[in-house]
């Protein structure tokens, strides 16, 4: 077997962002030892010398880092007790931040944005009233197929690819139906033909992608902001409007299980997470509870009867 070469130490993987491609690819894998990862999540998070990273992105990077060696031990069992030892290093406790979201005002203004005149206007407006109606991820909303979209009939409904092809169906509102028929008909460039039963088509007759949606609803949201100043202090993104979806539904009084199917959730605390998100429903929830009391003592005559002073003597002294 050939021997190891010095794999960067302690103090050693400041510098490897700068070690020429030539040499990083004669690293073996058998050389490589937990404290070489957790130096280079240090330098990640280091703020003088390092990337400056927030704990949540050190994390990302030692799940794909444990993912990796976790494939090696599958290559060859030799590797399967470094593969063990680097699934032991410890995420860092990473301060969770509830995400932004567009209140149903917010969503309008963004809406009214839209200059549905235009070709491109209304694809884009039926791109919105989409991601609102079915909470769909930027992806999800590249990935949609007309053949997936059923716009006739009593349940008109969309069936969505989601992350791991696990497949749901969302019901569809009549103005979201209406809106992506005349799209269809009358708005929609003419794909090519890898792209042919992509729903959402850019000038060029290709599919929409991942960031081509996030770029339109940034730009819009933009446009809004000048209007509506409460935008400018939000993080807004594509899957602002997903959060957004999830909190319009438990609003309505959707049950979480429902939510969880409509969003595509595979565990429900994630669909939870939306029970949490504003101080505003919070309060309105405690406020309703309060009022519950009233409830048990409807008659009065319970309150305006006078307590037993044996009871009274009987009960202070316990």
């Amino acid at each position: 077997m050939m021997p190891c070469r010095t794999a960067p130490g302690v103090g050693v993987v400041r510098r490897t962002v700068t070690l020429r491609k030539a040499s990083s690819r004669n690293i073996r894998i058998e050389c490589l030892r937990p404290q070489h990862v957790l130096d280079f999540l240090d330098h990640l998070e280091d703020t003088r010398d390092g990337r400056s990273n927030a704990p949540a992105t050190r994390n990302l990077r030692l799940a794909a880092i444990k993912g990796f060696f976790a494939a090696t031990a599958l290559w060859d069992p030799r590797n399967g007790p470094l593969a063990e030892r680097m699934r032991l290093i410890p995420s860092k406790r990473a301060q969770r931040h509830d995400p932004d979201y567009l209140d149903l005002h917010e969503l309008q203004e963004v809406f009214r944005t839209i200059d549905t005149t235009k070709a491109d206007g209304l694809r884009d407006a039926a791109i919105f009233l989409f991601m609102i109606n079915s909470g769909a991820r930027a992806s999800e909303v590249a990935g949609a197929r007309l053949s997936l979209a059923t716009l006739d009939g009593s349940f008109r409904h969309v069936r969505i690819v989601g992350n791991g092809n696990r497949e749901r169906v969302c019901p569809l509102w009549e103005e979201t139906t209406a809106l992506l028929k005349h799209y269809v008909a009358s708005f929609r460039r003419r794909p090519r033909t890898e792209d042919f039963d992509v729903l959402f088509v850019n000038r060029r007759g290709h599919g929409l992608t991942r960031s081509g949606v996030l770029k339109l609803v940034k730009k819009y949201a933009r446009r809004a902001a000048e209007k509506l100043p409460s935008l400018k202090r939000k993080r807004i993104r594509a899957h602002t409007i997903r959060h957004s979806t999830g909190v319009l539904l438990l609003r309505a009084g959707v049950d979480l299980s429902v939510i969880r199917s409509w969003l595509g959730h595979v565990r429900l605390d994630t669909t939870a997470h939306y029970a949490r998100l504003t101080a505003l429903d919070k309060r309105q929830a405690l406020d309703e509870f309060f009022t519950l009391g009233k409830l048990f003592l409807r008659d009065a005559s319970l309150t305006e009867q006078r307590h037993d002073q044996e009871l009274l003597h009987w009960l202070a002294s316990l």
